[in-house]
């Protein structure tokens, strides 16, 4: 054809076959390595169901592409089902096309649903709300003709469509039997239902649930639906977003009281990995009085623990029977600085047993460290971290010192050769150091104006560096530190730790380390 004559779209054609053309004649066995490299990618970002689909791209780059990913069914078991606020019937009808070609592609692959249903504020019960619900019926349909096939099911939505009428209501009470190979849920309601006739989803009483999310509003009506004995991972509000720290709610999940987790948590005694963001209305550390617990929780499989929230209550670590906890994380909204600091008594009750121990280091003082640091002998994975966001202006302590690594702290984490440190209450630390087994350190460094204070710090460093790194009285090998440095602090020189690290015997293979700084509002 002319150039002359080429329209704009066969212009664009004409380069993109140009472009994949050399790509598609390289050898088979350097395309199958790149498909396999990409679709690894595709896992760490679930894409969405549209023109631009990741999967649906990749099938149109060369024939080989094309041909692995139609063979691989397990490439199209995820659907995700985009509702906008407005749809129009072509919208909806490509929506439709796209999702049953997902459906046939993945064959008999289990299913991994996923709707996200917005819609205009105010629509409510209105004429143009049940137009919206025809318009979206025959979708939800689709979806209900596999529902033997769903293993997992996410649902974002607004008010909206938790109403009788609303094709979703249809696909949230699913009767357990007609879903009998279903594992997770994910419930999102970014609105509170305003509907007398809301029914709770009873699709959440599944015997073969494992996995249950629940975030935004009315949780604590859903917890009362669940088949809490089956499942092994419980995930109550969502600690991935901070939001404003003076707002008090927290993480978009309506005031959920630790009463109403405690009594979800007595009925879960087969969890593994549980996540909890903890808020309360009007509650604050300094006015609320301790939580009482009537009888010991057990949990006797419980591997892993976060804490999130508007703050972590007090007097409660006593009443949990944990044998198995091995990871814990204490990340609270609010700093805990008091004379019964809770990061401590968390730790007091089960440190010995931690290997992996992360809290936020404006949550904790820095004068506490020597006294929590002991009582972690087997840690390996410690994470200080800033957990990316300010303490609450009406937090009284805001001027006591964050929990920040000093030259003391490194002296007191740096093996010795005989001795022990004990702690107050009779805790002993082995190989004469805090956390000898420490092999990945994240942490926040004090900052000092001082050029003597810079200088002995940075030697504390490398003596700690070293002396971790030797194998001292076989201890661990320390393979990573990242450092984040608050306030007036020049940064550790990476050239000058490598040549007092070789001057020393010790070696920088397998060994990382990061420097960053806070950005202080």
């Amino acid at each position: 054809m002319p150039q002359s004559l080429r329209t704009p779209s066969s212009s664009n054609l004409v380069r993109d076959l140009n472009l994949a053309s050399p790509f598609s004649q390289a050898p088979v066995d350097i395309l199958f390595t790149i498909f396999l490299a990409y679709i690894e990618e595709l896992k760490g970002s679930p894409p969405l169901i549209c023109e631009k689909h990741s999967t649906i791209s990749i099938s149109q780059v060369c024939r080989q592409w094309r041909d692995l990913s139609l063979g691989m069914a397990t490439l199209w078991s995820v659907v995700d089902v985009d509702i906008p606020p407005n749809p129009t019937p072509s919208t909806i009808s490509a929506l439709e096309k796209m999702i049953d070609a997902f459906i046939f592609r993945s064959g008999e692959c289990p299913l991994t649903i996923r709707v996200r249903a917005y819609a205009d504020d105010g629509l409510g019960a209105s004429p143009a709300a049940l137009e919206l619900y025809a318009l979206v019926e025959p979708t939800a349909k689709l979806l209900l003709a596999h529902c033997h096939r769903w293993k997992e099911l996410e649902v974002t939505s607004a008010s909206l469509w938790l109403g009788p009428d609303s094709p979703l209501h249809s696909i949230c009470t699913l009767k357990p039997d007609r879903v009998p190979n279903l594992r997770g849920v994910m419930l999102n309601f970014y609105e509170e239902p305003e509907t007398e006739n809301y029914t709770a989803p009873c699709i959440l009483q599944c015997p073969t649930l494992r996995r249950l999310e629940l975030k935004g509003y009315s949780s604590d009506f859903y917890t009362k639906m669940v088949d809490c004995k089956s499942l092994t991972e419980l995930i109550i509000g969502d600690p991935t977003e901070i939001p404003d720290p003076f707002v008090v709610w927290f993480h978009g999940l309506k005031f959920i009281e630790m009463a109403l987790v405690v009594n979800v948590l007595r009925q879960c005694p087969n969890l593994v990995h549980c996540s909890l963001t903890l808020t309360s209305e009007d509650s604050t550390p300094e006015n609320d009085d301790p939580i009482r617990i009537e009888g010991p929780i057990s949990l006797p499989r419980l591997q892993s623990l976060a804490l999130y929230g508007q703050w972590i209550p007090p007097g409660i670590a006593s009443s949990f029977d944990l044998p198995q906890l091995t990871d814990l994380s204490m990340l609270p909204q609010t700093s805990t600085f008091s004379e019964e600091n809770v990061i401590i008594e968390w730790v007091r009750k089960v440190g010995s047993q931690l290997t992996d121990f992360t809290f936020d280091y404006a949550a904790f003082p820095r004068a506490g460290l020597p006294l929590l640091l002991p009582y972690l002998p087997n840690v390996a994975r410690l994470r200080v971290i800033r957990y990316g966001h300010e303490r609450l202006v009406d937090d009284p302590p805001t001027d006591a010192p964050r929990a920040s690594f000093d030259q003391a702290i490194w002296d007191g984490l740096t093996p010795r050769l005989g001795g022990v440190n004990e702690p107050d209450d009779g805790g002993v630390s082995e190989g004469g150091c805090w956390c000898p087994h420490l092999q990945v350190l994240h942490c926040v460094v004090s900052g000092t104006g001082r050029f003597r204070e810079k200088r002995k710090f940075k030697a504390a460093l490398a003596a700690f560096i070293v002396a971790m790194r030797t194998g001292t009285r076989g201890l661990a090998r320390l393979q990573e530190i990242k450092l984040e440095f608050e306030g007036a602090f020049t940064s550790i020189s990476t050239h000058e730790l490598v040549h007092t690290l070789a001057e020393a015997g010790v070696g920088w293979k397998a060994f990382t380390l990061v420097t960053s700084f806070l950005n202080e509002q």
